[in-house]
């Protein structure tokens, strides 16, 4: 489940994410749990035999993708000797926009949202531009609450509440005219006197 707020802040800070652009789905996710951990999944299904994966490992190679069961760990697959692929297929995308993915999408999420992340990219249908189309963090709702608002409440209505409180009635910005004001700044000048 995405979270929308989690979009929107990063949005905010410059990520490219789609929110209400319509886009086309790039079935593959990227998941990263620190800087230099990062696997990509196979979000299509794929038929076996009798047997249906989804979420397939994808290992990476020039011209063609390994997939392997979901809940195969990563440092299964180069064991010797090494551990069976399920299926080999084509690559969906070449391995200039996966570095795109991992290195403008998926790695500056983790540094700001400081967590392991799961993110759904997408092409823009308008612009084509890759977009961050879904993001899943294990937070407590807490958490992320301390993430979008760090300060854990709305500082600048605070600032303005504290700065109302404490304002001097002479503080007013607007100066109400009022005869005896008018005649203390402007005093009457008798022509006679101009002379």
């Amino acid at each position: 489940m995405t979270d929308f707020n989690i979009l929107h802040y990063l949005k905010e800070t410059g990520i490219p994410v789609a929110i209400t652009e319509k886009c086309t789905i790039i079935p593959i996710e990227c998941v990263i749990s620190n800087s230099s951990l990062l696997d990509f999944f196979y979000t299509d299904i794929v038929k076996i035999q009798d047997e249906v994966y989804t979420n397939t490992l994808i290992e990476l190679h020039e011209d063609s993708w390994l997939l392997y069961s979901p809940e195969q760990a990563r440092h299964e697959t180069s064991l010797i000797p090494p551990t069976l692929p399920l299926t080999t297929i084509r690559p969906i995308v070449d391995s200039l926009t996966l570095n795109y993915i991992k290195d403008s999408l998926a790695i500056p999420c983790f540094e700001l949202l400081k967590t392991t992340v799961k993110i759904e990219t997408g092409i823009v249908e308008k612009n084509k531009e890759i977009v961050i189309t879904g993001v899943q963090v294990n937070y407590s709702e807490e958490e992320l609450s301390m993430v979008l608002d760090p300060l854990g409440y709305g500082a600048i209505i605070d600032i303005d509440e504290i700065h109302h409180r404490n304002r001097r009635s002479t503080d007013d910005p607007y100066i109400k005219a009022t005869a005896k004001k008018l005649a203390h700044r402007f005093p009457k000048i008798d022509d006679a006197e101009r002379r």
